[in-house]
């Protein structure tokens, strides 16, 4: 194998920066530009002095780049508020009070409530005047700034807004005003860097039903899903609605386009493992490695649910056995074997299952080398596996020699304001009086005597049920 300097192992890997722990021409051992190879601190000064003598050209740059960068700008600034909210609570809060001291009624010929509050009569009253009663008050309001619960009243959807926005003018029902949400137009962005995108694509799912973003050249679509728009807070809704996910996927399926669903608290809480995934999905990964170049290994727990967490949708939750590809020994790839995961009963059979496969980067070959290790050291008669069908198509699956065996009905998951997204085990009836004591509920419950449904429960504390797409169960036999 070709020997290999630091830069280009670092442009194998994707990275911006690479070390050496030599000086440069002027002396700095820092870090330096895989792209080019300078020196990280000759050129921040460099830079300093550029700026200092082009003051001009800097401003109207600015002034550029903040105007077509607003929302950007707007988010980092309200998460650098939001660390110094969490970190420097104190200064924050005397900041605010030397902004938004009021002023007597006599200076300003502003009203001065008591507290600073403004009262929810007065709240109702602006409220029918701005929404003209097609957005009515529920339940929850403490103050302006905060977020209440407020109903669309033509499409029966409650949403939880902030309450000064909401006097502004603001409709949060997506029904009412057909507006895309923050996060399809982020998603939307993204995909248009590398291909063509349209945007609320019709005529690919079933009847009236919209995609929300469709790659064209890559036979894709991406749904992005609201969790509280999703969810189903009654059993007639429930009965209705709970496969309309599933039915799109399929129907996505049989025109040959593959459709990944992601939901909004996925979004939120793992968005650089999300767009990881979505850029594997149309083949715009950064950096490529060949299997047979790096050293399989095993890999020690702790490890490799720190990879998992960082590099898979699904995150590092599980136990087993990990397999791991090393390129100049940094973990590369992973694959995880867990022995009687989903085996139930005292007479089941325990066999292995393939739980978890993660990549850094495109590794060409990664999961065949990795699963021939474990095949070779353990020498399993059988070993079964399952593919989300939100996220993957399971084509890995069909080049190991799996077998499909059959594709389960969605499931579902839980949601509430107050919890966020549970399991379903965690709304089961031995624990529900925990979830009604979360929900500050005076409600008692006998699991064992009580003869209201999980279901009932559900909808009783406030919760609502979100079903996904299915699953594909997989299976791998010797001699097959």
């Amino acid at each position: 194998m070709k020997n290999m300097n630091a830069r280009q192992i670092a442009r194998e890997l994707g990275e911006k920066y690479y070390e050496t722990g030599l000086p440069c021409k002027n002396g700095h051992i820092v870090k330096r530009a895989t792209i080019s190879g300078a020196c990280y601190q000759c050129t921040a000064e460099a830079s300093a002095i550029w700026r200092r003598a082009n003051l001009d050209v800097m401003a109207a740059h600015q002034q550029k780049y903040r105007e077509a960068n607003r929302e950007k700008i707007r988010d980092a600034d309200r998460e650098l508020k939001a660390r110094a909210r969490l970190e420097r609570p104190e200064i924050v809060k005397e900041i605010k009070n030397r902004s938004y001291r009021k002023r007597t009624l006599e200076e300003t010929g502003r009203v001065v409530r008591d507290n600073g509050l403004v009262p929810l009569s007065e709240i109702l009253e602006r409220l029918a005047r701005v929404h003209k009663n097609a957005i009515v008050y529920v339940d929850g309001y403490t103050k302006l700034q905060n977020e209440a619960l407020f109903k669309c009243i033509e499409h029966n959807r409650e949403f939880s807004v902030n309450v000064h926005n909401i006097l502004r003018g603001a409709n949060p029902c997506t029904q009412c005003n057909h507006r895309r949400s923050g996060p399809q137009e982020a998603i939307s962005k993204l995909m248009s860097i590398f291909t063509p995108v349209i945007k609320d694509a019709k005529g690919i799912a079933y009847g009236r039903s919209e995609v929300d973003v469709y790659l064209p050249e890559k036979n894709i679509g991406i749904e992005f899903h609201g969790i509280y728009y999703h969810s189903h807070f009654d059993a007639e809704d429930e009965k209705k609605n709970k496969h309309k996910t599933f039915n799109k996927y399929k129907t996505c399926q049989e025109k040959g386009i593959r459709l990944i669903t992601i939901f909004e608290t996925e979004w939120e809480q793992r968005q650089p493992q999300i767009k990881r995934l979505l850029r594997n999905a149309i083949g715009k990964t950064k950096g490529k490695l060949m299997a047979r170049k790096c050293e399989l290994k095993s890999v020690p727990t702790q490890e490799a649910r720190e990879f998992y967490e960082r590099y898979h949708p699904q995150g590092g939750e599980g136990n087993g056995s990990h397999y791991g590809l090393y390129w100049k020994d940094r973990l590369v790839a992973c694959m995880r074997f867990a022995l009687g995961s989903n085996d139930r009963g005292s007479n089941a059979k325990r066999e292995w299952t393939l739980a978890r496969y993660a990549t850094r980067i495109n590794i060409s070959g990664g999961a065949s080398r990795l699963f021939k290790a474990f095949i070779d050291e353990q020498k399993p008669e059988l070993v079964k596996s399952f593919s989300d069908n939100r996220y993957f198509s399971g084509a890995m699956y069909e080049q190991l020699g799996f077998a499909l065996m059959d594709e389960s009905l969605p499931d579902y998951q839980v949601w509430s304001s107050k919890l966020g997204l549970r399991p379903k085990s965690h709304y089961q009836r031995r624990v529900i009086q925990k979830r009604l004591d979360d929900h500050a509920l005076e409600e008692t419950y006998n699991h064992e005597t009580d003869s209201r449904t999980e279901k009932e429960m559900t909808y009783f504390m406030g919760a609502g049920r979100i079903y996904d797409c299915g699953k594909k169960r997989w299976i791998w036999r010797k001699n097959a």
